[in-house]
């Protein structure tokens, strides 16, 4: 039966992807924090107003009893200060202590804009993920948020600066999306934090900036489990700070007096110690808020979807049972490399599971769902008919898995684990038969490439795991030469470029491949009746060997004949003296004559 390829599906399945931010969003999102670092920044200054609405006496008043003098406010003993004084005191402290505001907003709005931007290029030179639409607009929203916190901790809690809670911010950050991130996002709020604190506070900058580098040293890629975990994360948190802390003070004003309990500088360094400690275990408390608002799943979620009685699961191990063999076998695979390099491992293994959803449509076009002796579909195709047909799953696996309402980080895994690659099969057959009329384009995947750890990880094993397949007795040799062949072709075709996994990783991936492959393929003590059945096989074999014997003519020559065990002789053979040939003789074959007369001239 011919089947037709459908062309426009198959073209069609890239838009599947998860959209990207465009240039208008990214844009928009740079300007949308530098009005916020303004805002938030001069907050306090545009709460006690301008002057306006203060009468003529009042302001007088004012003018008359208070004196400024280097961000100082003097009030003569014994006078109580009305509510317009009040607003007045506050507003000429900010204005000594800020500055004009014309100027002072502008040079905000410019500070805002260059670290958007550069918040926003690192983004771009990360990749992957981080070019998502709904990661992006996540981001710039958890840290607008985290401004408006930590305006408001400044603005009402008498408490010193040191306390500003910018480790809770951080902390999802890095276990949702990436510990490269945290660098970016900490500079850019340890900069408004700074500014914040009039007129500019370099120490509590400064600190924020070394707590942001030790979130991103310390916080492994995935979230850990116990209490002793998140111990070791707050320990490691407020010990850091607090040395951060130290070194600012003693590089910008040369002198710390921890003694002195009832100093500013006390009060600021206890403030590091425990808000280090405290904290990162409300940014604990806070990552399941930041998880849904990237979109990644919760382990509940996984747990659930990981279910073998899931009906989805059903039904690909009922209509595609070779098909879901290899999803188990690259399952089991890709758990052990996530572990290896950190990454989410029940993630990856739930991945495993629905990756080739849509070969349950088409069973029969994939050898594995094949019985023995079953003649292929592809052997009445053309190598581009059967290449659409192959190149066709990744669609289906798209279209059931999104109609079926599984979540995006498993669909992902459905149009990545092949990428941009090549059918090679069919492509190298369609180049034997007719090399000038093979377009490339189409025996290509038009998936997208893996855009996280766990993604590349299911590539590369998708790969190892059905060449594994073909050798016999894999030994180390082997499967090291096979698995780093693989392993350069992916990098070569650069399809593991936006996926975030590092060279070392690949060799640890690579290691724990063939551990695992060596361990599944391990060999067994035989059962006595197996050691029974195998001797009598090898005596029976033995017996039916043919033997060798010479016929003698009568001095006119011999010719080797072959005889069974019982002695009788080839049919039509003349009745002649037979005698056995013995065994440390070298004896021809019959069929070496017949094929030396075969390829004689003139046969």
């Amino acid at each position: 039966m011919q089947v037709q390829p459908d062309v426009a599906d198959v073209s069609g399945v890239i838009r599947y992807a998860r959209p990207r931010a465009s240039l208008h969003l990214r844009a928009a999102l740079v300007l949308a924090w530098a009005v916020a670092l303004v805002v938030f920044v001069d907050l306090p200054l545009w709460l006690v107003g301008s002057g306006r609405g203060l009468g003529s006496d009042s302001l007088a008043s004012f003018n008359h009893h208070m004196v400024f003098a280097d961000g100082w406010v003097f009030i003569p003993r014994g006078h109580v200060l009305g509510d317009f004084e009040r607003v007045g005191a506050l507003r000429r402290f900010y204005a000594e202590m800020h500055g004009e505001w014309i100027p002072r907003t502008i040079g905000l709005g410019i500070l805002g804009l260059l670290s958007g931007l550069g918040l926003q290029r690192l983004l771009e030179r990360l990749g992957g993920r981080f070019c998502w639409r709904r990661e992006q607009l996540a981001i710039f929203a958890w840290l607008v948020g985290a401004l408006l916190l930590i305006r408001l901790n400044l603005m009402f809690l008498p408490i010193a600066a040191t306390w500003t809670p910018v480790a809770a911010v951080l902390v999802p950050v890095a276990l949702q999306l990436d510990r490269r991130a945290v660098l970016g996002c900490g500079a850019a709020v340890a900069l408004a934090t700074a500014l914040m604190i009039p007129p500019v506070d370099p120490v509590l900058g400064a600190t924020f900036a070394v707590q942001a580098a030790a979130l991103a040293v310390v916080i492994p890629r995935r979230r850990g489990a116990g209490w002793r975990w998140a111990l070791r994360l707050a320990s490691s948190c407020a010990i850091v700070t607090t040395l951060g802390y130290v070194a600012a003070q003693l590089l910008v004003f040369g002198a710390l007096d921890p003694l002195d309990l009832a100093s500013a500088e006390w009060g600021r360094l206890v403030g590091a110690l425990v808000a280090g400690l405290l904290w990162p275990l409300v940014g604990l408390a806070l990552d399941p808020l930041f998880e849904r608002a990237v979109g990644n799943l919760s382990r509940s979620t996984l747990l659930e979807l990981a279910d073998l009685n899931n009906p989805i699961l059903q039904r690909i191990s009922t209509r595609a049972p070779g098909t879901w063999a290899h999803s188990r076998a690259m399952a089991n695979l890709a758990e052990s490399a996530a572990h290896a390099v950190g990454a989410d491992a029940l993630l990856v293994r739930v991945g495993a599971y629905y990756h080739d959803l849509g070969k349950a449509d088409e069973p029969q076009f994939f050898i594995e769902n094949l019985a023995r002796g079953v003649v292929s579909p592809h052997e009445g195709l053309a190598p581009k008919v059967s290449a659409a047909k192959i190149i066709h799953h990744v669609r289906s696996s798209v279209v059931r898995g999104r109609a079926t309402g599984l979540p995006e980080p498993i669909i992902d895994f459905m149009h990545t684990h092949h990428g941009s690659g090549r059918v090679e099969f069919f492509y190298q057959k369609a180049l034997a038969g007719d090399p000038e009329g093979v377009d490339e384009a189409d025996f290509s995947y038009p998936g997208t490439k893996p855009q996280s750890p766990e993604t590349g990880i299911l590539m590369i094993v998708d790969s190892v795991e059905a060449a594994s397949r073909t050798l016999k007795a894999p030994d180390q040799r082997q499967l090291e030469s096979m698995l780093r062949q693989i392993g350069f072709s992916k990098l070569m075709t650069a399809q593991l470029d936006d996926c975030g996994l590092s060279m070392a990783d690949m060799r640890r991936i690579i290691e724990t491949l063939i551990d695992a492959i060596l361990a599944s393929s391990h060999e067994r003590i035989s059962y006595p009746w197996q050691e029974e059945e195998a001797r009598e096989q090898e005596a029976q074999a033995k017996r039916q060997v043919p033997r060798t014997a010479t016929i003698a003519d009568g001095g006119s020559g011999a010719a080797p004949v072959e005889y069974e065990p019982s002695g009788t002789l080839p049919l039509g053979a003349a009745p002649l003296r037979v005698i056995a040939a013995r065994d440390d003789e070298p004896s021809a074959s019959p069929l070496d004559g017949a094929a030396a007369g075969d390829d004689a001239p003139g046969s």
